[in-house]
């Protein structure tokens, strides 16, 4: 059985609190607290998006991977996922 990933948004606040909305049940990280926070997500696949799946996702999804998380990121970001019509949810403003 395959086991469900988590999506991470890891969108700097401006770009988050700018656009207000998220993917619906994404957890958040802000992309300064990667490197302190990535054994939280220890054990499950993870897939990352930034606004356009550059820098950040990438980024951070490669630190995960070097501490042994199956991390992926969202090639074209938040961005790509609204322009393909996928759910979206109000961002919460809380990190």
């Amino acid at each position: 059985m395959m086991e469900t990933a988590t999506i991470i948004d890891v969108r700097k606040e401006p770009a988050r609190n700018e656009s207000g909305l998220t993917i619906p049940g994404a957890a958040r990280l802000l992309p300064s607290d990667a490197a302190k926070r990535w054994r939280e997500f220890e054990g499950k696949p993870v897939i990352l998006f930034c606004v356009h799946g550059h820098e950040i996702s990438q980024s951070a999804s490669a630190l995960f991977a070097e501490n042994g998380i199956d991390a992926h990121y969202m090639a074209g970001g938040f961005e790509a996922w609204r322009a393909a019509g996928l759910p979206v949810a109000k961002a919460d403003s809380a990190t």
